[in-house]
């Protein structure tokens, strides 16, 4: 019996020090006196400092705000030049007067507005990651000193003439469309090559 109550008093003792060596080893919370530096925390606020995520999720909607405005008033230009007026001033001749609907510009016209448009980029540099919405513009990387256009950034520009905004990089222009099969194409269709149009 003797035996058992030692072993029984040598596992609550080996149990109560071992606790108390946690208790002593583990760190205490840091604590900041009034005006001292918590080493907790950074030490200078993060807001703006890059891969901030409020900083890159603002940058981000910026971008996607201007980038709709400015496909916006292209399209409306280009409405405007066919005749249709939805700014709310008198239209040219052409507008619609039964006034039942908006007149939808799409079809040929439209078509052939973004065809012209890319071809009046002929002659302009090949810049990787050139090209916005408004015209060419410096690249990035092997582009980085060229003022130009890469093949997504052409596409983009031209489509946004007529009020189409489509994605910036060819992947996802590959994503955002309808497929068809090749032999289904017909004029103003994006043709993509390699895989989800990589090449």
């Amino acid at each position: 019996m003797r035996h058992k109550r030692f072993r029984f008093s040598l596992v609550w003792v080996t149990a109560l020090v071992a606790g108390l060596l946690i208790a002593v080893a583990a760190p205490a919370p840091a604590s900041a006196e009034p005006g001292e530096w918590d080493p907790t925390l950074p030490a200078a606020i993060s807001a703006g400092a890059p891969g901030d995520p409020l900083a890159v999720a603002n940058a981000s909607l910026q971008a996607t705000a201007q980038a709709t405005q400015t496909t916006l008033n292209l399209g409306q230009q280009f409405l405007s030049g066919l005749g249709i007026n939805l700014g709310g001033s008198a239209a040219p001749a052409a507008a619609n007067t039964s006034g039942s609907r908006i007149p939808r510009a799409n079809g040929r016209q439209a078509i052939e507005h973004v065809i012209r448009r890319a071809g009046s980029q002929m002659g302009v540099p090949y810049s990787w990651g050139g090209g916005s919405l408004d015209g060419p513009s410096k690249g990035v990387d092997d582009g980085a000193g060229i003022t130009g256009f890469d093949c997504s950034g052409l596409m983009r520009y031209a489509f946004a003439g007529v009020g189409v905004l489509i994605p910036r990089f060819s992947g996802d222009q590959y994503n955002a469309g309808r497929h068809i099969p090749q032999n289904e194409a017909r004029r103003g269709d994006l043709i993509f090559y390699g895989p989800n149009g990589g090449q």
